[in-house]
């Protein structure tokens, strides 16, 4: 038996073969110059605080074309993590992964034009991308977008379609999206007045947040003891059906 314990049976030729052929793989892996550093190992150089590392290894994958490492170097970029701050060279590779529908990068991208970041200020182009982000699910845009109707910014001013955006947004879960919502069924903006409503959504997102409170204290006032009963009854089946599905 070796020393190491280990025995191995070859009382046939195909595990005989087998073996020869786990050999020859471990022959030709060490005799092969190392492969090119993946951009996981870029991410996890990020992770471990290497910021220079990272940023060589992720700037080569973005330059090769990969959309995660383009995105992912642009927020570098904007954040002066590894690379000096750099707004243009940021959505320059934010654009890169945008115009390959990375929904997030199309979010960054948007919000650049909106605050003028590395742009040239432009809130139809703002919208633009929005819209692309906000279409693909990404609730950040989703919400983003609908302050863009609440507001008239790059759009025609739009409360029910600013209304439905907050919608999707808070749907995805949210809070700030949550409590909008629950204000625009407390005051009638963009949607018919529904106190019951209201407090749906103010008692979801004072569970994610709870600086929500107040508000959730206030709009309860305005329910009798069997609404109140009811509604909470709801929002925490709401809360437990959306939680089992992030898993």
């Amino acid at each position: 038996m070796p020393a190491n314990g280990l025995v191995f049976k070859t009382h046939n030729s195909s595990t005989r073969l087998f073996i020869s052929f786990l050999f020859a793989l471990w022959f030709i892996s060490s005799i092969l110059p190392v492969s090119a550093e993946t951009f996981y190992e870029g991410i996890m150089a990020f992770y471990m605080g290497d910021f220079k590392n990272a940023a060589r290894i992720i700037l080569e994958h973005a330059e090769k074309g990969n959309s995660d490492a383009q995105l992912t170097i642009g927020a570098m970029y904007d954040r002066g993590e590894g690379l000096p701050v750099d707004k243009i060279k940021a959505v320059k590779w934010w654009r890169k992964a945008a115009d390959k529908n990375v929904i997030e990068a199309q979010y960054k991208l948007g919000s650049a034009y909106k605050d003028g970041d590395g742009v040239v200020h432009d809130l139809t182009e703002s919208v633009k991308w929005f819209r692309k982000a906000a279409e693909g699910g990404y609730a950040n845009a989703q919400r983003a977008l609908a302050y863009a109707y609440y507001r008239g910014e790059g759009v025609n001013k739009d409360q029910k379609e600013a209304a439905k955006w907050f919608t999707k947004a808070a749907e995805q879960g949210d809070s700030h999206a949550q409590c909008i919502l629950a204000l625009s069924f407390a005051t009638g903006l963009g949607l018919k007045v529904d106190m019951g409503e209201a407090y749906f959504w103010a008692y979801i997102a004072t569970e994610s947040d709870k600086k929500y409170h107040v508000l959730r204290n206030r709009m309860a006032k305005e329910l009798s003891p069997d609404q109140h009963q009811q509604i909470v009854l709801r929002a925490r089946a709401w809360i437990e059906n959306f939680n089992l599905k992030k898993k």
